[in-house]
């Protein structure tokens, strides 16, 4: 009769195989969740989730329109680029128009959504762009945002002119940061969501914590509607 010790050579053998295949089932469940995380379409759903029972939402900088296409009876296209607008073959409610002064009234829209443009534009415009934002949005109106921030491959792209971290929407839309250069926007605005593109734990937390951001809340909300961002990016 043959006795191992614990210690012999096949027993750490198999607990060695066990953590092998227990790595790899780990690591294709988060390969699985990060490749799913960077399909376009996963990100445009997350953001129309906080949109879709508003009634009026305008599409800063709609491009050939496949966020637009979740809802082309309450979604308005705004783009600056005619010949990209005329790819669009589905019936649209269509707008040529600039990101940093858009030919809509004040206090109008119940959401504004954004993707991939603030990205392109310089400190200036980003700041004219976020004031629009505020302008246009009806109290309690939501804002989701999809950008990119900074990576190894943002300036591969000649159009990338600064990458837009999320503290730097919040510094002028929801604290009170002073800022000689650009002064707060309004302190109304209350951040209701952030995904990353590569955190899918970090993504579980803002799941459980909404407000995952820690702003200073002003006491007049409890009164009065707060606007809502939700964030969507790619980092």
């Amino acid at each position: 009769m043959k006795i191992r010790s614990p210690n012999s050579p096949s027993t750490n053998n198999q607990s060695s195989g066990i953590t092998t295949r227990l790595f790899l089932f780990v690591k294709s469940i988060l390969r699985f969740v990060v490749k799913f995380n960077f399909i376009a379409r996963h990100q445009d759903q997350i953001a129309y989730a906080h949109i879709k029972d508003c009634d009026t939402v305008l599409e800063i900088g709609c491009g050939t329109g496949r966020f637009l296409s979740l809802s082309p009876n309450t979604i308005i296209g705004l783009d600056g680029n005619i010949q990209t607008l005329s790819t669009i073959l589905f019936k649209a409610n269509l707008m040529v128009g600039s990101a940093i002064n858009f030919p809509i009234k004040s206090k109008s829209l119940d959401a504004v959504h954004c993707a991939h443009l603030i990205e392109h534009l310089n400190p200036p415009a980003a700041y004219a762009f976020l004031k629009e934002v505020a302008r246009t949005l009806k109290p309690g109106g939501i804002f989701t945002l999809q950008t990119p921030t900074m990576w190894s491959g943002f300036y591969n792209n000649l159009t990338h002119i600064k990458p837009c971290h999320p503290s730097a929407i919040t510094r002028y839309l929801v604290e009170h940061a002073p800022d000689t250069t650009y002064p707060d926007i309004s302190d109304k605005f209350q951040v209701i969501d952030l995904v990353w593109r590569y955190k899918p734990i970090l993504n579980a937390f803002y799941f459980l914590y909404p407000l995952g951001i820690h702003t200073t809340i002003n006491p007049l909300h409890a009164w009065f509607p707060v606007n809502l961002i939700c964030f969507i990016t790619f980092d």
